[in-house]
Formats: structure tokens, C-alpha cells, sequence
């Protein structure tokens, strides 16, 4: 952490450089997160403890709809100022990060902030939303999914035919979202033109 610390430090979203290390968060530093049914991991009222320097480089932190899904990034990350009201968006088999700020080109550099590798996890992801479904029917399905994966240019983890629990591996973001078809055929899309299914890679 204190080494990722030296790298990152001075660096925040507003873009303004910090020349020395505080022992206690300024509010900016604060990651905010305010909507209903959103949480961390740490808990919020343990990054507000936090330090400066810790918030630099917070390991594991991950961000957690229930019954929705969750990203939990990879190493230490800098949640320094983030508003994780806006930069994070979880919906059903849809999880974006940055894509506000990738339209508006402020999205953050690959391999810092957030837009670092991350596993994603989809809850309650059924054939057909259908959590009685068949194991040949599951089977077939998780099939899909790990080709899905490979359009996303992601890395397919796991797949839980008991709750519907899918994971997928990404080395950055903005949004990875399932679309499945009537007839059960998953896609995934690199146009953003098309409604609600946006895979861009910066």
C-alpha cells in the first residue's frame, strides 16, 4: 500500500496535486456513495477513518448491489474524491464503470482510479431468468456465457447454476452488460449505438 501510495499520491479527480501526506482524510478524500442499496467493501464508515495515504491504496475494495451484482478490483486502488454515486452503476446483468466519464472523455487513464482490473459478478443470472431451468439447460447456458465473455474481451471465471452467480475478469472498464435473447442466445456488442448494450474498451 505505501508503495502504491508513492506512485499515486498527488493525483485525484479534480486533477490538483497534493504535496504531502495528511494523517486524516480531507471530505474531499472521502469516497461518496449515497444511493439506496449501493455498499462497499470496506464499509463507508471505515474509509471515512481512513487516511490519506491509505485511501490511496485500499486493497480489495469492491462495490456491492445485492441481488443486482458487485465489482471488486484487483490490488490496492486509489478511491481518493471518487463519487462512486456516478462513476459506478450496477443493474440487472449490467455493470458500468466510467461510462459517464468516458462519454465526456474525463474518464480516468487505464491503470488508475478505478479503471483497473476488476471481477465483475452478475447475480441471479438464469437461462431464460429462469432459476428452474433444467442442468442440461444451465449447462448449455453457462456455455454461452463464457463465449459472451470472450466478445466482452473478458475472462471468464465462474458460473454458479445453483444462483445464477456469473464472474467475469475485465483489465479495465466502462461497461459490461448480458443481453439475452428470446430464443436463450447471449450477445455481446462493441456499439454503443445500440440501446442499453455498450461493451466499449478505452
Amino acid at each position: 500500500a505505501n508503495s502504491y501510495y508513492q506512485q499515486t499520491v498527488g493525483t485525484s479527480d479534480n486533477g490538483y496535486a497534493s504535496g504531502r501526506q495528511k494523517s486524516s482524510p480531507s471530505s474531499f478524500s472521502v469516497p461518496r456513495l449515497t444511493k439506496v442499496g449501493y455498499e462497499t467493501s470496506p464499509p463507508l464508515d471505515e474509509l471515512a477513518a481512513m487516511s490519506d495515504a491509505d485511501l490511496a491504496a485500499v486493497p480489495n475494495f469492491a462495490v456491492i448491489r445485492p441481488n443486482y451484482g458487485a465489482v471488486q478490483w484487483e490490488g490496492a486502488v486509489d478511491v481518493r474524491g471518487t463519487n462512486l454515486d456516478r462513476v459506478v452503476v450496477i443493474e440487472a446483468k449490467d455493470v458500468a464503470v466510467y461510462h459517464h466519464e468516458e462519454r465526456e472523455g474525463t474518464k480516468p487513464a487505464v491503470g488508475t482510479k478505478l479503471n483497473r482490473p476488476a471481477t465483475l459478478t452478475y447475480f441471479q443470472v438464469f437461462p431464460k431468468d429462469n432459476p428452474a431451468a433444467s442442468v442440461a439447460e444451465k449447462e448449455k447456458f453457462a456455455a454461452k456465457l463464457e463465449k459472451s465473455a470472450r466478445r466482452m474481451d473478458a475472462d471468464f471465471v465462474s458460473y454458479d447454476m445453483d444462483n445464477g452467480d456469473w464472474k467475469i475478469r475485465v483489465q479495465h472498464f466502462s461497461r459490461y452488460a448480458l443481453v439475452v435473447d428470446d430464443d436463450d442466445t447471449s450477445q455481446a456488442s462493441e456499439a454503443e449505438e445500440v440501446v442499453g448494450v455498450v461493451f466499449s474498451q478505452a
